[in-house]
């Protein structure tokens, strides 16, 4: 495999990876995190922010809806990393960068920067490729999306993390143009997926 050839492999398995977890289907993201040795990813559409077991992160999930009451989706001017609260700290600020299925983070809280945040080379590869894929399925499907993976911690453990993404719009009918995330690292995530549910 040449140099030229690694991106756009790394773009066609974000594409497809992106596809499923947009469809709910599972499979090819176990499939990913397997060939890492890393615990099997859980994912859940619009939860319900009463039900999200991080209080932080339901925090955060209701400013999103109250931003979009009146529209599809908030737009980016609608937020300001102060008006998040107490969640600013374990908020990331996500957007499109150069090339395709590529992300870029403009902010990040001083809690997840602390906890980690900062250093994706130590997430890896296939880490790396799904949390780009599930940036790209929020996009695609213009909706918030819980997800539960593990990553490796400084010392070489594997941190559980709890992360809601976010997406929003350049205008309240346009094209997604970034994603506010919250990520938090747990050693024991509290949840059950079946008590996990989608809200309208």
């Amino acid at each position: 495999m040449t140099g030229a050839q690694v991106p756009h492999d790394e773009a066609a398995r974000v594409r497809d990876l992106a596809d499923d977890i947009a469809n709910t289907r599972r499979e090819s993201a176990k499939k990913l995190l397997r060939e890492a040795n890393l615990p099997q990813p859980g994912f859940v559409w619009n939860p319900d922010a009463d039900l999200l077991p991080v209080p932080v992160l339901a925090s955060l999930r209701r400013l999103w809806d109250i931003a979009r009451a009146a529209c599809d989706m908030p737009t980016a001017a609608q937020f300001e990393h102060l008006d998040l609260g107490t969640a600013a700290g374990d908020v990331a600020w996500a957007e499109p960068a150069e090339g395709e299925f590529q992300y870029g983070y403009r902010r990040i809280g001083t809690r997840l920067a602390a906890a980690g945040g900062t250093d994706a080379a130590r997430n890896g590869l296939e880490l790396g490729l799904l949390l780009r894929a599930v940036l790209a399925a929020a996009a695609a499907r213009r909706k918030a999306i819980f997800l539960l993976h593990s990553a490796p911690a400084h010392d070489g453990r594997q941190d559980s993390w709890a992360r809601l993404t976010l997406p929003l719009a350049a205008d309240p009918n346009g094209p997604v143009c970034g994603f506010l995330v919250g990520a938090l690292p747990m050693a024991t995530v509290p949840v059950a997926f079946g008590g996990l549910r989608a809200s309208s």
